[in-house]
């Protein structure tokens, strides 16, 4: 395993083989993490700690709790495009030229991964300043950035930092296609492209490492109640699968809704059962009767986490941490 910036010289854990040169059509997908997502390393740790702990690292930001805490992934792409900008010149007398900055990279990926999967997409639209991404390579390498200490030592492997996240629009798909789409990613630091990036060969599958762990993200439509029975519609984020359908009666209430609270008076309030209504595909949520159910209140139900539902054998989901619901009597 080599871990190399694209100067390898310049680094202090590369044998200075060949590879470490980055080509942005080597990247077939990326590593949505949040903005402060880091992993300790150490210039003493061996290769083998350093791959295994950001491996571990990003297997467990896929099943955080919390939406905006989760890695995502974008991928994977069909096709590339290289739409970066070269680094200005700035002319000066007795034809003197110099740079201006740095060049700007931007980089177009394909997908033909339908209509759905662009309305997941989509959730990601103009949000650069909220995540960094990490690239996934052929052969099983990951690429992000190295962070030091203000002593100059090697502190942590973290994402790349993002100026732009642009998701264009679909493509009509064909009799034997699914629609297509590009998003284009502009990096905000040409350094992190070049003499800070950080590649870890991890000696692993990165997208069969990937498709164990990814999660499914939900969201809940809340219905009108009545006596006490809450009819509660649950989605996949894009709209395109009905869980009930999917998990049906796998999920009671116990498994279903960690917690259940009066909003005014912050009374619990008990679940009596959890039944899916199959003719409308949603769950019929019933409250038990007691001070804590009060007529025309709101109640504020939380879901539950990730690793419950996984325990459950159902599969990798993100319920909506909490929804608020009318109480009715």
């Amino acid at each position: 395993m080599k871990i190399a910036g694209l100067q390898c010289s310049t680094n202090v854990r590369s044998s200075g083989t060949k590879g470490c040169a980055f080509f942005p059509g080597n990247v077939k997908g990326h590593i949505v993490v949040p903005y402060d997502f880091a992993v300790a390393v150490a210039e003493t740790d061996s290769d083998e700690t350093i791959a295994t702990n950001i491996v571990a690292a990003i297997q467990a930001a896929f099943g955080a709790d919390a939406y905006a805490e989760a890695a995502q992934f974008f991928g994977k792409y069909v096709g590339f495009e290289d739409k970066s900008e070269v680094a200005p010149m700035q002319k000066y007398n007795y034809n003197i030229s110099t740079k201006v900055g740095r060049t700007k990279y931007v980089h177009e990926y394909q997908h033909r991964k339908g209509q759905d999967y662009h309305n997941f997409m989509l959730t990601f639209q103009g949000k650069h300043e909220d995540y960094k991404v990490i690239q996934v390579e052929d052969g099983g390498r990951i690429r992000g950035v190295k962070k030091y200490s203000t002593a100059g030592a090697l502190t942590h492997f973290m994402g790349l930092e993002l100026d732009g996240i642009d998701v264009h629009d679909t493509i009509a798909s064909t009799i034997d296609q699914e629609a297509g789409f590009k998003v284009a990613l502009t990096y905000a630091n040409a350094a992190e492209m070049n003499e800070d990036a950080f590649v870890v060969a991890t000696g692993v599958n990165m997208f069969d490492v990937i498709a164990a762990v990814e999660v499914t993200d939900l969201y809940a439509i809340p219905f009108t109640a009545a006596a006490r029975v809450h009819p509660i519609m649950i989605k996949t984020i894009d709209g395109s699968v009905n869980v009930a359908n999917t998990l049906g009666t796998l999920l009671d209430d116990t498994s279903l809704i960690k917690s259940c609270v009066n909003k005014t008076s912050g009374v619990a309030i008990a679940v009596t059962s959890v039944a899916v209504n199959t003719l409308t595909g949603k769950y019929m949520v019933t409250f038990t009767a007691g001070s804590g159910y009060v007529n025309a209140q709101t109640a504020i139900i939380e879901f539950a986490d990730v690793s419950d539902l996984h325990a459950l054998d159902a599969d990798w989901y993100r319920f909506p941490k909490k929804i608020e619901v009318t109480m009715a009597t």
